[in-house]
């Protein structure tokens, strides 16, 4: 008999279920080794008919961005792709999928549950692009997974699960979508650069209130076929509940589920650098809708409420924008936005808003129930901006895009509908947001932003600056300075001067050249004036480039000269838990200079900087000392420190909520778990600190049975988002 018996611990923070890509390699990059595949072992093509081009419709007056043919398939290892083992003991399954003629293919996963130490990846045939790996610590109690895409008509899926896995992987894909667009043709990436030129980057404005709603901005890619904008709001309860209100018109078709949808966070170019395309690695996978407005003829109001599976890290900076019931046009407006899926954008309305009644594809909506910008006085909205928050001159949300004619030549006509009537012009919970919005009955006429106590002590540290120049340090011959290069360096780092408690949680940076291909050791150092003791390092796959096409003659980033080998990308890595530092700190990698084909290289800024970075070749120098060079450097490396408060308090929590049985509990049965809220992950360590994985046998919003049979004796931790308990199996 084994029996649980429980102990409620504490409140405690979790990365959760956000869509982290973690370390590993897929073995179809391994360029230095064997294929580690034997050579008659090629993996099963699994081909998509002919697009529908009849099923093709865009709508340039709703505003959403629809790029993708969606396939609805049936695919897992038991029907398709080959397994072999390699040397290492390591079961790989590999399968391709080709539609013909697509610009990106992305696909999403019906069923995703990996045991601990296995991987997945998803590429492109030529390994261009990479995503993943996908791990244990992607498992949702939903069971799905959706991806970004990848860019071409021919991607790789490979699943790596150790031989003495606790359980056999369940991935089955249900969804291949084929972007029958044309922007992967240019780009590598994304959407970067689709934006119509008179778009204003968000980042380019200092003014602290925009830098805030940035943060709680999203692009939305619902079921890997369209995509929108939406804004993380605050409730009565300040709490934290994620909650993100959009458009419902993008979910019409996807039977108002956002389970497949990837909310990705923090896609806008850094600081007001307009040629280096943002990170789009921050996202959550998944969310429920709580609430919407259906299009009903005369009381379509056009909202949609969504509950993120999970809350994003604090890494993610996230912030939480207040709103505003007032049924009076502010004097002037704001909307922050992904035009054409395109990093962050905002456009200003300098007049008041008029009140209308919107009219679209044969529906009249609810009466007098949008705001109307009659004319943008800067930017405008385009497909990809649905759903995007509108807001008053404070920094309040009052309404998000339904629908609008605005273009760059045609800057007028955009209705936004208005959140004073969606919040309760309708009875029933699931139509209305004051039932989640207002959990304390406040009758708050209006509430200001949210940032949790961790977000407000966190912050992004950076020494390139609006007015620094940044530059790529690259003559063709001996290579990148800060990179792969013929002169002998090989470890490169940038100087953080400290003098309190700290805990680095990731960090961005900016690469100047680099393929997917290339795989670099991110390390962190500590010491006084030059690195002394390495306390953290892990391999890591680069990815995700654009192709930059334009510099100048010395290298300096937005001249005229052609440099196909040029991409310009901001990449980001969470840490898999944070980095404790109270001294002097040095961030960095480690390249290896015989991977000459697939080079690396930093961006970096040796005007008017300060003397942070140091290279490595038999001993630590600052730039200052390299021959031929001799400049004082910044590398473009900026870490995610969170300010430790040892006055943190600990609250507990409250064991009534919970029901675990049975008690005892035999092999060959079932732990059931009920709670009010199971959209978080449910995760199992031992004392140790080692994970385990529990199989899901069902699921449901509030109960979910786990086979835990594969679990020996001892005692056990679940965690469940911010809530711990204690487990012991007899």
């Amino acid at each position: 008999m084994k029996q649980f018996i429980i102990y409620i611990l504490l409140f405690y923070s979790l990365i959760g279920q956000a869509q982290i890509q973690h370390a590993g390699l897929p073995v179809g990059k391994m360029k230095s080794s064997p294929r580690a595949l034997s050579s008659n072992d090629v993996p099963t093509i699994i081909e998509m008919p002919a697009i529908d081009s009849s099923a093709i419709t865009y709508d340039s007056f709703n505003k959403t961005l629809k790029f993708a043919y969606p396939f609805v398939v049936d695919l897992s290892p038991n029907n398709c792709g080959q397994w072999t083992t390699n040397s290492d003991g390591i079961k790989i399954w590999q399968v391709t999928i080709r539609s013909e003629g697509a610009s990106s293919l992305n696909i999403i996963f019906d069923h995703f549950n990996l045991p601990q130490d296995a991987k997945l990846f998803v590429y492109n045939d030529d390994m261009t692009q990479v995503i993943g790996a996908f791990t244990a610590d992607n498992n949702k109690a939903a069971g799905t997974l959706p991806t970004l895409p990848v860019c071409g008509d021919e991607i790789v899926i490979e699943y790596q699960e150790p031989v003495s896995a606790d359980f056999e992987g369940e991935i089955n894909i249900s969804r291949v979508n084929h972007d029958y667009t044309d922007i992967f043709v240019r780009m590598k990436t994304g959407y970067f650069g689709d934006a119509e030129a008179c778009e204003n980057d968000i980042t380019c404005f200092s003014n602290a209130l925009y830098q805030k709603i940035m943060r709680s901005t999203v692009k939305l890619l619902i079921d890997g076929s369209e995509l929108m904008s939406g804004t993380l709001i605050n409730n009565t309860a300040e709490d934290g509940t994620p909650y993100i209100l959009t458009s419902a018109h993008g979910f019409e078709n996807h039977n108002y589920s956002a389970k497949n949808t990837l909310f990705i966070f923090n896609y806008q170019v850094p600081q007001c650098y307009s040629d280096i395309e943002g990170t789009c690695e921050q996202s959550v996978a998944g969310g429920t809708v709580v609430a919407y407005s259906p299009k009903t003829t005369g009381q379509a109001l056009d909202f949609a409420l969504i509950k993120l599976s999970t809350s994003p890290p604090t890494a993610y900076l996230p912030y939480y924008a207040g709103w505003s019931r007032s049924s009076s046009s502010p004097s002037a407006s704001f909307c922050v936005h992904h035009p054409q899926g395109d990093v962050k954008k905002i456009s200003f309305d300098d007049d008041g808003l008029n009140i209308k009644t919107l009219s679209a594809n044969s529906i009249i909506y609810y009466p007098s129930g949008h705001w109307n910008v009659s004319r943008w006085d800067d930017g405008v909205t385009e497909g990809g901006s649905s759903g995007s928050g509108l807001f008053n001159p404070q920094g309040q949300l009052i309404g998000a895009l339904s629908a609008g004619s605005s273009n760059c030549s045609y800057p007028k006509n955009d209705y936004f509908f208005r959140f004073d009537l969606a919040w309760d012009a309708f009875p029933d919970s699931t139509r209305q947001l004051a039932y989640w919005l207002d959990p304390k009955n406040t009758d708050s006429q209006s509430l200001g932003g949210y940032e949790s106590k961790e977000v407000g002590q966190t912050q992004r540290l950076s020494h390139i600056t609006d007015s620094s120049e940044v530059t790529v340090v690259n003559d063709g011959n001996s290579g990148n300075i800060a990179g792969n290069n013929a002169i002998g360096i090989n470890r490169f780092v940038e100087k953080y001067e400290n003098s309190k408690t700290i805990k680095i949680l990731g960090l961005y940076f900016v690469a100047a050249e680099g393929y997917p291909n290339s795989v670099v050791k991110t390390t962190v150092w500590s010491g006084s004036y030059l690195p002394e003791t390495e306390v953290y390092s892990d391999t890591l796959l680069v990815k995700q480039w654009v192709y930059s096409s334009l510099i100048s003659g010395t290298g300096d980033i937005g001249g005229t000269q052609a440099k196909d080998s040029l991409n310009m990308q901001e990449n980001f890595i969470i840490f898999p838990s944070p980095i404790e530092i109270n001294e002097d700190y040095f961030v960095g990698f480690e390249v290896d200079n015989s991977q000459q084909d697939y080079p690396f290289g930093l961006v970096l800024s040796h005007i008017c900087s300060n003397d942070n970075a140091f290279y490595y070749d038999t001993d630590w120098h600052s730039y200052q000392d390299l021959s031929g060079y001799n400049k004082s450097t910044s590398l473009w490396i900026d870490p995610i420190v969170m300010q430790c408060d040892s006055s943190a308090s600990v609250n507990s929590t409250n064991k009534n909520n919970f029901k675990i049985y049975p008690n005892p509990i035999a092999n060959g049965e079932l732990l059931t778990i009920e709670y009010n809220d199971l959209s978080s992950l449910i995760q199992i360590y031992d004392l140790s600190g080692r994970q385990y994985t529990a199989k899901v046998i069902s699921y449901t919003s509030t109960q979910v049975q786990l086979n835990v049979d594969h679990l020996s004796s001892g005692v056990y931790i679940l965690v469940m988002e911010k809530e711990r308990i204690l487990l012991q199996k007899l």
